[in-house]
């Protein structure tokens, strides 16, 4: 389910973490700790992609793995 939501300062962000990962610690549901959120619209879906989220101060971690198998499919096409 993908949710569209404007972005505020009440969420967490992290500063070793990509720009566009937050998490919201304001769940007030009863059963959510908390939510998280990615501006690009690929939220982590386990533990190891929130991880990498966290640690990937350049940037969205998905984005730059796509440019290195594009670099690599171009190296091995020629």
């Amino acid at each position: 389910m993908v949710i569209t939501f404007r972005d505020s300062i009440n969420m967490r962000r992290f500063p070793t973490g990509c720009d566009y990962y937050r998490e919201n610690w304001t769940v007030d549901d009863g059963e959510t700790l908390y939510q998280i959120y990615c501006l690009r619209g690929t939220p982590p879906l386990t533990r190891e992609e929130q991880e990498k989220c966290i640690a990937s101060k350049r940037g969205c971690w998905r984005r730059s793995a796509a440019q290195k198998r594009g670099a690599n499919a171009a190296a091995t096409a020629s």
